[in-house]
């Protein structure tokens, strides 16, 4: 099956000729086969055709999840299929996510005769224990859980994961009738939140506890016995044999609201005529054909009224459908209601539409600043109001943070405040201790943007941090400090692709003798940098086209105010990259750059290690002027991998390095650096490579494993 947003999605059917089908909606990070595993397949094939998906995402079908998302476009074209069958009932048996899937789709659409779900796992945001909320962003959110969870069990998370709760439309499932089902043995949810959905929904309803579900063929009859009895009021009955006198429609008048091609309408309309039923119950049900036909396409509030067959053969019908009266806005705290409604694209006066709600939602659920947005449809005398629950993200948000050095291992936590609010104060840091040596170091940042046009943004910033001055597209100086101070910078946005950014630093520095032997410096850097940024894309042809970075980066130190070091730096570096086919990517990285006066170890350009020459270790060569080509030749496996594959974001990189510290002993072209070698590269994350020196100036061949930029590389 495909969806409405052309994923692909894989299923399996029974069917055995019956006109009711159950349609099984897993689990998060289970799949269609746990319908098989819970046991009762059997016993439901009794009474009913099955039809079980695997949610996007999940093993074969395509795309990522978003945790019960827009899996509700997954469930709705299985119901398009049922439908398109030709099966009169259809029923939904949802687990977990799938059973949140369950009740967003028949409250959104009421296409569905009735509804299971079993421990529906969403619950409001602020509900959740800060534990949860913690463990939940780092193996959802950070390649730490969703690169093993891809490996080990064929799901892929989406970035973006709907992090909502059905209890903001269960209300909205009647008249469909829903059964609740707390399943004991299920580790993820407990009674008061099936409880709380329950008191929220409206009857016909039903709440079940079970001990355990799995291979509970009592209560398999139980929840049988009330599909039974909630799907008595059938659609008309058909009989075995002709009726006396079956009608003919000869000519079709339609009237109101004719939002759909009219014939479409009309193809429904004689599709659905039945030998064998009279006129009342024929009328009766092209009615629902038509309502089944207007709900398929998003409008769920509508009527089908004055439908009258004339003894000629002329059916007349008249069909309305009703319009949004009021949109109220809630819970936004830093975004205007306006804002918000122009960022929708609803206005009042539009006639009521489900799929234009939900990608409207959509949109919103896309922007950061959205924790999550939820949609609901209210019917009182003065109309029909949509409300939509916005929930923007809590402006002080708290995680786990770990910080790789040659002097020791860091692990601690982080925080950030007003990260995806624009125009608010943004402050970050974090607080970290060595796993070995337990020595602590932390950073605070303060930043506020939008000034002058949005163009403009200042940042203060304090740290007591280890770090280097390394940087793949400028500036190469690997070796580790301590330093000890702060700063102010200015970065002011030129154009959509130029920034220009001005930072005055006074840091003491100190370097300890676990990782640079070469020299003791220590002491006060009172610095102004400023960096030059500008991007763009030119050439485009097709499927091929040329972009390019260009960096301009100057610093200098002065001994005003008790610095203890006067020096100046200059780096040009160009990055260009052709993209030859969406397969294949051939990169370069030209890099020159050169110093003066009394410079201090860290600021030294160094060679060898990861970003530089891989084929040398960190930190081989190191001087006051340097010149680097890196060249990638990048095959983007993934391409002709299928996406569902655990193997898909697979690529085969080729690599070139020449470069050296250019010094009075460097005199020829002989004199620098060769290396060439090649990089497996998994999810951008789990890397394995072979490099080689060439030239007169070897070093060992190093084979290194790593998982994004902390390498392990033994010789050969």
């Amino acid at each position: 099956m495909t969806t409405l947003d052309n994923v692909k999605i894989n299923a399996f059917e029974i069917s055995s000729g019956k006109d009711t089908i159950l349609i099984y909606c897993h689990r998060l990070l289970s799949s269609k086969d746990s319908l098989d595993q819970l046991g009762i397949k059997n016993t439901l094939l009794r009474e009913f055709d099955i039809l079980a998906i695997d949610f996007r995402g999940h093993k074969q079908s395509g795309m990522a999840s978003t945790c019960g998302g827009d899996e509700v476009l997954d469930l709705h074209s299985a119901i398009q299929y049922a439908r398109m069958t030709g099966y009169r009932k259809i029923i939904l048996l949802g687990v977990g996510m799938g059973g949140v899937t369950a009740i967003r789709e028949a409250a959104l659409f009421k296409n569905v005769d009735a509804v299971i779900a079993v421990n529906p796992c969403g619950q409001p945001q602020n509900l959740k224990p800060w534990w949860w909320n913690l463990t939940s962003d780092i193996s959802l959110t950070t390649d730490y859980g969703r690169i093993p969870i891809r490996i080990f069990n064929n799901t892929r998370i989406d970035n973006r994961y709907w992090n909502g709760s059905p209890v903001y439309l269960v209300d909205q499932v009647s008249p469909i009738p829903l059964l609740l089902i707390y399943d004991k043995s299920d580790r993820y949810l407990n009674f008061e939140q099936v409880s709380e959905l329950y008191d929220k929904a409206r009857e016909p309803k039903k709440l079940l506890t079970l001990s355990k579900l799995k291979n509970n063929k009592i209560e398999t009859e139980v929840i049988i016995n009330w599909i039974k009895e909630s799907l008595l009021e059938k659609l008309p009955i058909i009989t075995n044999s002709l009726v006396s006198s079956p009608i003919q429609i000869k000519e079709i008048s339609l009237d109101g609201d004719i939002l759909l091609p009219e014939d479409m309408i009309k193809e429904t309309i004689k599709s659905s005529v039945n030998e064998k039923l009279d006129i009342d119950n024929q009328l009766s049900y092209i009615k629902k054909s038509i309502e089944d036909l207007y709900h398929s396409r998003g409008y769920t509030i509508m009527q089908v009224s004055d439908i009258h067959l004339s003894p000629d053969g002329k059916l007349s019908l008249h069909i309305s459908v009703n319009k949004i009266d009021h949109i109220d806005i809630y819970g936004n705290r830093y975004i205007s209601s306006k804002k918000i409604q122009d960022l929708l694209g609803i206005s009042e006066g539009y006639y009521y539409n489900a799929w234009e709600i939900e990608f409207a939602v959509k949109r919103l659920n896309q922007i950061p600043i959205f924790s999550n947005v939820e949609s609901q449809l209210k019917n009182s005398i003065n109309g029909d109001s949509v409300r939509f629950l916005v929930k923007e993200r809590n402006p002080l948000s708290l995680s786990i943070a770990f910080h790789s050095t040659e002097f020791d291992q860091f692990g601690g936590l982080q925080f950030s405040l007003n990260e995806y609010h624009q125009n608010a104060l943004k402050m970050y840091g974090r607080v970290l201790i060595g796993i070995q040596h337990f020595y602590p170091i932390g950073q605070l940042k303060v930043q506020r943007e939008g000034f002058y046009n949005k163009s403009l943004s200042v940042r203060l910033s304090f740290e007591k941090f280890f770090h280097s001055w390394d940087n793949t597209n400028y500036f190469f100086a690997r070796q580790e400090a301590e330093e000890i101070g702060g700063g102010i910078d200015f970065s002011y946005k030129i154009t959509d692709n130029t920034k220009i950014t001005t930072e005055f630093s006074k840091k003491h520095f100190n370097i300890p003798d676990e990782i640079y032997i070469q020299s003791k410096d220590k002491g006060f850097i009172n610095a102004l940098s400023l960096h030059l940024g500008n991007q763009g894309r030119v050439l485009r042809r097709g499927e091929y086209f040329f972009n390019w970075q260009n960096q301009v980066y100057l610093e200098f130190a002065t001994k005003l105010l008790k610095g203890d070091y006067s020096y100046k730096i200059l780096q040009l570096n160009l990055y260009p990259q052709i993209v030859i086919t969406p397969k294949q990517i051939l990169s370069l990285n030209i890099h020159w750059g050169g110093s003066s006066g009394n410079i201090p170890g860290p600021r030294l350009f160094s060679l060898g290690g990861d970003t530089t020459l891989p084929g040398y270790v960190d930190d081989a060569f190191i001087g006051k002027s340097v010149f680097l080509l890196r060249s990638r030749y990048e095959l983007k496996f993934g391409r002709w991998l299928n996406e569902t594959s655990r193997l898909y974001p697979f690529d085969l990189i080729f690599l070139l390095d020449i470069g050296d510290i250019i010094d009075s002993n460097h005199k020829s072209l002989s004199d620098f650096k060769y290396e060439s070698g090649f990089e497996i590269d998994y999810a951008s994350a789990i890397r394995i490579g072979f490099v080689k020196s060439l030239g007169r100036k070897k070093s060992p061949a190093h084979v290194y494993f790593g998982w994004n930029t902390h390498l392990i590389r033994p010789q050969l």
